[in-house]
């Protein structure tokens, strides 16, 4: 018996297909990662100073296992950090606050990192 497909609905045609990290000639540069965000008609991503990115107090994840943190930071120290975190824009503050991706932030911390 072959799978079939279900007609795709107006919306999901409409949606612009995922960007493959696989097809980036160096996935953790920075110049590919922006040129891709021009051209899908993303906004920018920027490095941003740890010091000026917070948490935000009502996300639903409360629990970080501490052992795959560190297991993280090892590969964020290796690697950097292959997916970007989606953070809303600065506040009164000047803070930005993390709307997805409080463990890469996390993890960049205990790597050392001074950017994310």
């Amino acid at each position: 018996m072959s799978a079939q497909r279900h007609p795709s609905t107006p919306q999901q045609e409409k949606r612009k297909p995922r960007f493959d990290f696989a097809l980036m000639e160096n996935p953790s540069s920075m110049q590919s990662a922006r040129k891709w965000a021009a051209e899908a008609g993303q906004r920018t991503i920027v490095d941003l100073p740890l010091d000026n990115v917070l948490e935000d107090p009502e996300n639903p994840r409360t629990r970080f296992e501490t052992e795959t943190l560190y297991q993280l930071a090892t590969s964020i120290k290796t690697r950097g950090v292959m997916q970007p975190i989606l953070v809303r824009e600065k506040n009164d503050l000047g803070h930005h606050i993390i709307i997805h991706g409080a463990r890469r932030y996390r993890g960049s911390k205990i790597a050392g990192k001074t950017t994310i």
